[in-house]
């Protein structure tokens, strides 16, 4: 969840439905409030760069949403009457396929030992399950 830049923009943009002090506010959610440290933004990314930047992560299945439902937080910010929020869903493939985990796979991994595809499970639990 990232603000969506194209909506601020447009809301940053209609003067003839916000006064300026609104439209403002507006422009402080695209660069953040600054009221600490942790308070700003060093990009503003809309649908298409945000999915160019995860695809270029390795992302898949990107979906965009209307909000994730798991808690209140800022995914679900409004500006008066408009959502704000460009909230998306994406899936990181495994690192390695099963198919490479033969030539990735130490003779020695224990079924204890991390599995070598890097999923932070154990290789019993993992890849080791399979053998």
């Amino acid at each position: 969840s990232v603000p969506d830049l194209d909506v601020l923009a447009d809301l940053i943009l209609s003067k003839d439905k916000y006064r300026m002090d609104d439209r403002f506010a507006a422009m402080r959610m695209i660069f953040g409030g600054h009221t600490d440290k942790y308070d700003y933004h060093v990009a503003g990314l809309n649908e298409e760069f945000l999915t160019y930047f995860l695809d270029r992560a390795g992302f898949t299945q990107l979906v965009k949403v209307n909000r994730f439902g798991l808690f209140d937080d800022s995914s679900d910010a409004m500006f008066y009457d408009t959502p704000i929020s460009l909230n998306m869903v994406a899936k990181k493939p495994h690192p390695q396929a099963p198919e490479r985990m033969a030539e990735a796979t130490p003779a020695k991994a224990g079924r204890n030992d991390p599995c070598p595809c890097g999923s932070g499970k154990k290789y019993k639990k993992c890849h080791g399950a399979v053998a």
